[in-house]
């Protein structure tokens, strides 16, 4: 007989050792239960024991808990399974049955939460799973919007090859008054892949129900064009919108790397001569065939390209980013890959001589499945000055320590050799363009202790205070404000 009591002495002297206590355990899905009736505000404890099993059988069995945590656990540890091997799918298609009769009768508490779990494990099986269709159906039309979508999920990638599928997610689509499996539908007939979805989506792409429309758009932004070409005349056009980060800077602060603006990405499709927005997911990374034309002061003109190598990426997608130059092109602030850049001058421009500078991209976007389809774009200009009257963004950061060092009573000379400033051109955030700059500046425990802080919060780590100016772009302080740094272990 396992003992609760001992037990739960134990975990707080030894968690790893009472976690291979509970392993040792069968059933344990059963004994959790007893715990959590044992004592209410054992659930921290709890979550720090990892139980682990490779029984698909005790994990379903687990589902059918009335206790919420365990079958958070159970959907945990089928996660843990993949991937699933081929012998486990007709368990997983019986108990999806078992579960779907069920809830014909009555509502066991715990069924959404298994049903969902047993329905992400079919999608991920797709094809191999086709047994699983008749429940799956019927799951789709509950009126759970806990338990409809993840049966329609699962729908659009198990029953592929099934016509019966595709008419009834086409049928949902059209005519179910739920706004929300409509659009769960709609994802479903795009994650098919089968060309005979399209006619369904078609029909829908006037729908406005809540987020009918973009599940649409995003499906049919899943098809090559040559293939909606079968069905309707078709052609896709792009937007690639530049957002400066600044309207001015010191020179000093213009010299590569520079962050220049960020920019955002948008595809449409013409579809009978209406504009719908697609999905960008299938076309590449604009940056991987562009080229950035810069005009510098002087009326100068430059251009960077992308240089085709071996190595160039092919297969990258993005919705938008950061527009940075460094020394080597455009510099990536993500892990995409980065394809190499060369100025088609023979010298590289500079980026710090006084006066307005405008930077522009021109380009393709390519098709990633379909090389040969392929769609020009050229950017809106994106303009900024290089302005001696400016403040430098280091010189910004030594007023605000002085600052700072008034604020809180100490001398600035310690505070310099404590303190990490950071700081932005941009204010109150990334697409706000402002002729303002903010530097924050931290400052440890130790130069500001816990006890000078207003408000506390107990049972939070403190780690220091945070202060925030806001400055002009000639230095003049705009706002300033300050917080305590506090987390949580």
């Amino acid at each position: 007989m396992f003992d609760i009591v001992a037990w739960w002495l134990q975990i707080r002297r030894d968690r790893d050792k009472a976690a291979s206590v509970v392993r040792a355990v069968r059933p344990w899905c059963e004994l959790i239960c007893l715990l959590h009736l044992f004592c209410l505000g054992a659930d921290q404890q709890l979550n720090a024991v990892e139980l682990q099993t490779t029984n698909l059988t005790a994990i379903i069995e687990g589902f059918r808990s009335t206790d919420y945590d365990t079958r958070q656990r159970m959907a945990q540890a089928l996660y843990k399974l993949e991937p699933l091997g081929k012998e486990t799918i007709p368990v997983l298609v019986a108990a999806l049955s078992r579960e779907t009769r069920e809830l014909r009768t009555h509502f066991r508490p715990g069924a959404a939460d298994t049903i969902r779990a047993l329905c992400g494990a079919l999608e991920r099986r797709g094809g191999e799973a086709r047994d699983a269709i008749p429940a799956l159906l019927e799951l789709g039309k509950s009126d759970s919007d806990w338990i409809s979508p993840h049966a329609i999920a699962a729908l659009g990638t198990v029953g592929t090859e099934s016509k019966e599928t595709v008419k009834v997610l086409g049928t949902m689509l059209l005519q179910d008054r739920d706004a929300g499996r409509r659009s769960s539908a709609a994802a479903a007939l795009g994650r098919t892949g089968n060309k005979t979805v399209i006619p369904y989506l078609l029909k829908a792409l006037d729908d406005k129900g809540l987020n009918v429309d973009w599940s649409v758009r995003s499906a049919l932004g899943g098809f090559k064009l040559a293939t909606l070409a079968e069905f309707v005349p078709v052609k896709a056009s792009a937007q690639v919108r530049l957002e400066p980060h600044y309207k001015r800077l010191a020179p000093e602060d213009a010299r590569l790397p520079l962050f220049l603006a960020d920019y955002q990405v948008t595809i449409r499709l013409q579809v009978n001569g209406a504009e719908h927005f697609a999905s960008w997911g299938r076309w590449g990374d604009p940056l991987l065939n562009v080229t950035c034309q810069v005009l510098v002061p002087n009326g100068e003109e430059y251009h960077l390209t992308v240089e085709e190598t071996e190595n160039t990426p092919k297969d990258s997608a993005c919705s938008g980013g950061d527009l940075t130059l460094g020394p080597n092109g455009i510099d990536y602030t993500d892990d995409r890959p980065i394809p190499a850049y060369a100025w088609r001058e023979k010298r590289t421009p500079r980026f710090d001589a006084v006066g307005v500078y405008k930077i522009k991209l021109i380009g393709v976007f390519r098709d990633r499945e379909d090389p040969i389809s392929e769609v020009r774009f050229e950017s809106n200009e994106a303009t900024y000055t290089v302005d001696p009257k400016c403040m430098g963004f280091k010189a910004l950061v030594n007023t605000a320590i002085l600052r700072a060092a008034q604020e809180v009573g100490v001398d600035a000379k310690i505070l310099k050799g404590h303190v990490k400033p950071s700081g932005d051109f941009r204010w109150p955030g990334p697409g706000s363009v402002t002729d303002c700059r903010c530097v924050t500046v931290g400052i440890p425990p130790s130069l500001y202790p816990e006890e000078k802080v207003p408000r506390r919060h107990k049972g939070w780590h403190y780690s220091g205070m945070g202060f925030y100016y806001q400055y002009s772009s000639e230095g003049k302080i705009l706002s300033s404000t300050n917080a305590p740094y506090y987390w949580i272990d």
